[in-house]
């Protein structure tokens, strides 16, 4: 029989130094079933870790899906990566009626959140005024923004939820290659990759689009890898960094060379010091006016036209003129391909994170959307300055990104959207601890450059 004696435990919560330490009483009853559900029901309700990380696994877990079995139906005409959104988005909300949060958000946040709503909002309501399609998944949107707008989770939780996003999108790369070396699902290439390096020394190869749908959409997702990376620790970082860096690389993806120079340039200029040198703000701003100057002199020099970008973004700029406040929709944007011949083929969508909504859904859907990038801009460059520059240095790679394409679809909660919430909730957190590394202060979980 048991003596019914207690046994202390010390358990540590967080990383770094200075981590949290709660002290807890655990009984040798624990380990009956009856101990084990109470221990999980304890976990469900202190942590928002659980619901949140469902919440950014799912439009990984749907984005595979649709790369395995493109436009294969289940339920009625519902596609299975709609069927699993649902499933996983389900799965979260139950995680999320179990969990109790200790405190809400500052009132900056729940500004980005709620036009976030608006512009997901407008973004159906347009597409439905032009009579466009869209799946059953866009009514998600708002199920997820709300779980996260109504019960904040904790910093630590945050960071999880990043980490099980980051490991998914590698683990889907990989599971692509897999596939691909077992000729269940062979991997598509977009023409051939452009650096003269490349073709001399490998031989020609095709630009790499892996599960994403197309090399252009692949590079914006090696971007964030990096980005996220710079700021883990261990193998996660090393993983993180290496497998987006090589994703841009083999995407050949010039928008994702874009995001991930001026991602490196921002996180560089969060520094406190590089070896001997301070980082002051006249260093910054000349680092700054350099960055730009170089990015103009080789756009200027390179490809004026940005790939042909700045034709489409005139003519989706006019098309926008023709409707200024609810834009022309999809129809609209197609017949000014295959009727006025506007447009050519390849040029379905506006390679522009601000035209592209102008167009389609006019000043009615752009405003909010302007609303959002504009709090998270605030967000993000306020808690660098507290020295937590992840949120950041993540959304400057985003919009980066968002200058050459529009990977954004606003109606849906996707892997592209992801990153812009993941840099918000990232920089709207109370911070734990402050780890200093190599004159860098970040947060819990933080790593140096």
């Amino acid at each position: 029989m048991s003596s019914g004696k207690h046994e202390g435990h010390q358990i540590r919560d967080g990383s770094g130094e200075n981590e949290l330490i709660r002290s807890t009483t655990l009984t040798k009853h624990s380990e009956t079933p009856t101990g084990n559900r109470r221990a999980l029901r304890s976990v469900l309700r202190e942590s928002g870790a659980p619901y949140l990380v469902a919440l950014f696994v799912t439009p990984v877990v749907a984005q595979f899906a649709q790369y395995v079995l493109p436009g294969v139906a289940v339920i009625g005409a519902q596609a299975v990566s709609v069927v699993l959104a649902f499933i996983g988005t389900s799965v979260a909300l139950a995680l999320w009626f179990a969990y109790t949060p200790q405190q809400s958000w500052p009132r900056l946040f729940q500004i980005f959140i709620g036009a976030l709503v608006f512009a997901w909002l407008f973004a159906v309501g347009t597409t439905t005024f032009h009579r466009d399609a869209f799946n059953l998944a866009a009514i998600l949107v708002p199920v997820s923004l709300f779980m996260v707008w109504l019960k904040r989770p904790h910093a630590r939780d945050v960071w999880r939820a990043g980490d099980a996003f980051a490991w998914s999108i590698i683990s889907i790369a990989v599971a692509a290659h897999v596939l691909d070396w077992l000729g269940l699902r062979e991997l598509r290439y977009d023409f051939w990759n452009r650096l003269p390096v490349v073709d001399q020394v490998i031989g020609p190869i095709g630009r790499w689009e892996g599960p994403f749908g197309s090399s252009n959409l692949a590079g914006p997702i090696g971007v964030f890898l990096v980005a996220y990376g710079l700021y883990r620790y261990g193998l996660s970082r090393w993983a993180m960094v290496i497998t987006g860096g090589v994703i841009i690389f083999l995407s050949d993806s010039r928008t994702g060379y874009l995001g991930l120079v001026v991602a490196l340039a921002v996180a560089t200029m969060c520094r406190t010091s590089i070896g001997p040198i301070r980082i002051t703000q006249v260093v910054r701003g000349v680092a700054l006016g350099l960055l730009v100057s170089a990015i103009f002199i080789t756009i200027v020099g390179v490809d004026p036209s940005l790939n042909n970008r700045t034709p489409v973004w005139a003519t989706f700029w006019n098309l926008w003129t023709s409707s200024p406040w609810v834009g022309v929709g999809e129809n609209g944007i197609s017949s000014a391909i295959r009727g006025d011949q506007l447009l050519e083929g390849w040029a379905t969508h506006g390679h522009n994170l601000i035209i592209d909504p102008l167009a389609r859904s006019g000043l009615l859907g752009l405003l909010p959307i302007l609303a959002a990038l504009t709090s998270a801009i605030v967000l993000t460059l306020r808690k660098a300055k507290q020295g937590r520059p992840a949120g950041l240095v993540i959304l400057a790679g985003f919009s980066a990104v968002g200058i050459t394409e529009d990977v954004v679809d606003w109606k849906y909660c996707s892997i592209y959207t992801l990153p812009l919430l993941l840099a918000v909730m990232l920089s709207s957190n109370l911070k734990v601890t402050v780890p200093q590394v190599l004159g860098i202060k970040g947060d819990v979980g933080n790593g140096p450059l």
